[in-house]
């Protein structure tokens, strides 16, 4: 089902005042599921997300957007790039989630890793260090 399927749903029910977050794939296996991939989904109130919580961080600082960078490692994470000058994304995110190939393609405002997990945070880190 699709996300804005379960929230129609969710209002449905009553529920209107919750959103649905699809937050990526992780790369766990279960054995009772017979899914290809197993996505993770956050259940949240309206208004509440990564976007909103680095806009209003931002807000607190007095900071630009350029003047921040992110990095993650999921779609919901991918989201904030509209809230920084550098977004980038983890090579394990692409890895584990295909559907985030989008990341790739020029324009998309995201720079993907050549390293994942740590390694791939370290050359983030390396990277707006050295102001490349």
């Amino acid at each position: 089902m699709s996300t804005e399927e379960a929230e129609e749903r969710l209002a449905a029910a009553g529920f209107g005042w919750a959103t649905l977050s699809d937050n990526g794939v992780i790369p766990r296996r279960y054995d009772t599921l017979t899914v290809e991939r197993v996505r993770v989904y956050h259940l949240l109130p309206r208004g509440v997300s990564k976007v909103a919580g680095v806009a209003a961080d931002r807000a607190q600082r007095g900071l630009e957007r350029a003047e921040c960078a992110m990095v993650g490692d999921a779609a919901a994470d991918l989201e904030c790039r509209v809230e920084v000058g550098r977004c980038f994304l983890v090579r394990n995110g692409l890895d584990k989630d295909p559907s985030l190939g989008w990341a790739l393609e020029p324009g998309s405002g995201v720079e993907v890793t050549k390293a994942g997990h740590g390694e791939g945070f370290a050359e983030v880190v390396h990277t707006l260090l050295d102001g490349d």
